[in-house]
């Protein structure tokens, strides 16, 4: 393999891993008790505008001990704007008679910008993926009569700055070392 074609391998190669280097937050409710909930855990706000009993015992399902249980309201993030990955999620008491509603409602800058289906789900938390990947600065979550509990609620920060990302920057360097040698080989060629 030639110096360029390395070259050109590494770069991309980088670019790949910089591309995919967002970090990831997962609120588990496991690093907190339930009298210490307060607006800034896991990076968002409005805890306390949810309602319901907030931290308890899962006994619904989930990933670990504990999962949050409210009413409806809106939180929003800290770190915005965030990409909305989803949540495992169980409504208490939905109306079956009635069309399923929007168990979360993502929104940005004052607009909906999606929706994902309460699953109506009786045996447990349900994981809801959110399929929408623009950019997020709330959420809204409903519940049914008796509310709702959550759990591994996931989000990823957005990147939205001036200044251009390292797999942009990787990528015009890319391109300029293909192009030096793709000359190379021509003056190579001619002489």
């Amino acid at each position: 393999m030639s110096f360029c074609s390395r070259l050109i391998a590494g770069v991309l190669l980088l670019t790949s891993i910089a591309a995919h280097s967002a970090p990831r937050t997962v609120v588990t409710f496991e690093d907190i008790s339930p009298n210490d909930l307060a607006d800034g855990y896991g990076r968002l706000a409005g805890w306390t505008g949810l309602g319901g009993p907030g931290i308890a015992d899962r006994d619904v399902g989930g990933n670990g001990l504990k999962v949050f249980y409210g009413h409806r309201g809106t939180l929003t993030f800290l770190d915005a704007p965030v990409r909305v990955l989803g949540t495992l999620y169980r409504s208490y008491a939905p109306d079956l008679n009635e069309p399923p509603f929007a168990a979360l409602e993502l929104w940005y800058q004052g607009q909906a910008v999606a929706s994902i289906i309460d699953p109506q789900s009786l045996n447990g938390l349900t994981w809801l993926s959110s399929a929408y990947t623009g950019p997020v600065d709330a959420v809204r979550f409903n519940g049914g009569t008796e509310g709702f509990a959550i759990d591994d609620f996931t989000y990823e920060r957005l990147d939205v700055s001036s200044v251009p990302e390292p797999a942009t920057a990787l990528l015009l360097v890319g391109g300029f070392s293909a192009l030096a040698c793709s000359r190379g080989r021509r003056k190579a060629t001619i002489a």
